[in-house]
């Protein structure tokens, strides 16, 4: 609820204090997805074995034995990325910026017991959140690295692929550089990493996360 609140406060007043910021990207991605299964195993076992007064040496039946046995899953795959940004830029410095993203991959699984349907593995991605874009060499007019920016976002949202993981925490760190198409039009490359936190809810499975590279073209008014 805060992180909505956050958004909200983000859409519709920050442009009021300063120009308003429009960000779209299309790349391509890489995305990895990996988890601990947890399996219940049966095993037949005796117990209760003693000696007896005659000296023979006797056990009591043979009973079901239970124990957990831990196996790594993942998933990797690569397809589209899609951003949207929409916010405030202050004095050509900074942005702050509502970031919504889709991602959708296909790609291959490991670890998945036998007959389990691994025909066609896929991952899907929406998240949403707020982000800071960072122009730090703003101030040096008329040099090459004044439209170089970093940017840092901070998503929630739905997050799964391969079996796991289904809402997710996602943390982004993102460089660019822009070249100017016009007064307030740019145009320019990107390359993006991430790291996720997932949980599907499902008992047999924990520490569920994984990570993610894109790089795509990228379109900004500012």
């Amino acid at each position: 609820m805060k992180k909505l609140l956050l958004l909200l406060v983000v859409l519709l007043v920050v442009p009021s204090f300063g120009s308003f910021y429009l960000d779209g990207t299309v790349g391509a991605v890489v995305r990895h997805l990996e988890a601990t299964r947890v399996n219940n195993s049966s095993s037949m076992g005796i117990s209760g074995c003693h000696f007896e007064a005659d000296g023979r040496y006797v056990c009591d039946d043979a009973k079901s034995v239970s124990s957990l046995e831990e196996s790594s899953v993942g998933y990797t795959g690569c397809g589209l990325f899609l951003s949207a940004r929409f916010g405030g830029k202050f004095k050509g410095a900074f942005a702050l910026f509502a970031d919504v993203e889709f991602e959708e991959t296909r790609g291959k699984t490991k670890g998945r017991k036998k007959g389990e349907d691994d025909s066609d593995p896929r991952s899907v991605n929406l998240l949403a959140g707020p982000g800071v874009t960072i122009y730090p060499f703003f101030h040096r007019e008329n040099s090459d690295f004044q439209n170089f920016y970093v940017s840092a976002i901070g998503d929630i949202g739905l997050s799964g692929g391969g079996g796991i993981g289904l809402f997710a925490v996602s943390l982004t760190l993102e460089v660019g550089y822009l070249w100017p198409m016009s007064e307030r039009f740019n145009m320019g490359v990107a390359m993006a990493g991430n790291v996720l936190s997932t949980d599907s809810f499902e008992s047999k499975m924990k520490d569920e996360g994984g990570y993610g590279v894109w790089v795509g073209l990228k379109f900004v008014k500012k």
